[in-house]
């Protein structure tokens, strides 16, 4: 698992790739980096940072794969799969306002 330190760094280079509407978004939904278990996986390394919440779904770092994912969590604390999603930050900011604007529904 990378350190608090990293993903820090990481949230401020993917933020910076952020159009003004989904940097606006991202100030919402977004939380302090917190270390959460994925609790349906067989994989060895369980733990990963979650960036951000909208309403059951928790956006995590995948620190194995090296990008984002957007998946349902559990509860606080408890995210229900692995997924590779290979998802950027922008990516998953601007298919949620898609959805919210009615164009397209964002699936996880």
């Amino acid at each position: 698992m990378i350190s608090e330190v990293e993903i820090l760094g990481i949230l401020n280079a993917s933020e910076a790739n952020l159009r003004p509407a989904a940097g606006r978004l991202w100030k919402v939904i977004k939380i302090e980096p917190s270390r959460w278990e994925i609790v349906n996986s067989k994989r060895s390394e369980n733990y990963f940072w979650v960036v951000g919440i909208l309403g059951s779904q928790a956006i995590w770092y995948n620190h194995i794969e090296q990008d984002f994912s957007l998946t349902p969590f559990i509860r606080w604390g408890q995210l229900d799969r692995y997924e590779d999603a290979e998802m950027s930050l922008e990516y998953i900011t601007e298919q949620i306002l898609r959805t919210i604007e009615g164009e397209q529904k964002y699936s996880s």
